[in-house]
């Protein structure tokens, strides 16, 4: 990229690792002055590169039911690793469609949030719950086993059970102080040398057998 002769810049480098990388600049390039964070440098002659156009990250936000119906108006975020970091925000398209463009090569997160309503929490739920802890018969795994957590205490037991039946028995005027209404996986990605694409799936907090279709 050319700059005109004298313009004076400041570039901000934002390090996403601990091991910060040396920062150069090719013969024509005056540094002035420089901070813990920001570098102004003073342009004389030549060109200064611009950064790669990285890779992509991609999928599909989904509900966890049978037909993986897509989240659209929903949000993706891209974190670092350690989660401290925000990254970028995304919204979904119609088809639930999500997409990260010039990512650079290292190690991600990602989190997914919808305002979409609760839906598919019934007394099936209910049952499939308290069988699962007296027999194990459905397994719960993965983002249905966060769904079964119903107080989002971090623990699955015979609380679980009485908290879900407490808010259906109220028609939800009870609920648990920890209560959230979705849970949504929280994939860590590696980005070495090409795209990524990874669908995401999120349950309503309760909805164990995954029975909810999410309107558009």
């Amino acid at each position: 990229q050319q700059i005109n002769d004298g313009l004076l810049l400041e570039l901000s480098f934002n390090y996403l690792v601990d091991e910060k990388a040396a920062v150069l600049f090719n013969q024509g390039v005056e540094i002035i002055d420089t901070g813990q964070n920001i570098i102004p440098v003073h342009y004389i002659s030549g060109f200064v590169n611009t950064m790669p156009d990285g890779y992509t990250v991609s999928g599909i936000l989904k509900y966890a039911n049978e037909n993986g119906t897509p989240l659209t108006n929903s949000t993706v975020e891209l974190w670092d690793e350690d989660g401290i970091n925000l990254i970028e925000t995304t919204s979904t398209d119609d088809d639930g469609y999500y997409e990260f463009i010039g990512v650079l090569p290292g190690e991600y997160s990602l989190n997914a949030f919808t305002a979409k309503p609760r839906g598919g929490i019934d007394v099936d739920d209910l049952w499939d719950l308290f069988d699962y802890l007296d027999t194990g018969d459905p397994e719960l795994t993965g983002i249905y086993l966060l769904a079964a957590d119903f107080n989002q205490d971090g623990d699955i037991n015979i609380d679980d059970v009485w908290d879900l039946f407490d808010a259906l028995d109220s028609n939800f005027s009870i609920l648990p102080d920890n209560y959230i209404e979705w849970v949504f996986e929280n994939p860590f990605i590696t980005i070495i040398g090409s795209d990524v694409t990874i669908d995401i799936h999120g349950l309503c907090v309760g909805d164990v057998n995954g029975s909810y279709i999410p309107s558009p």
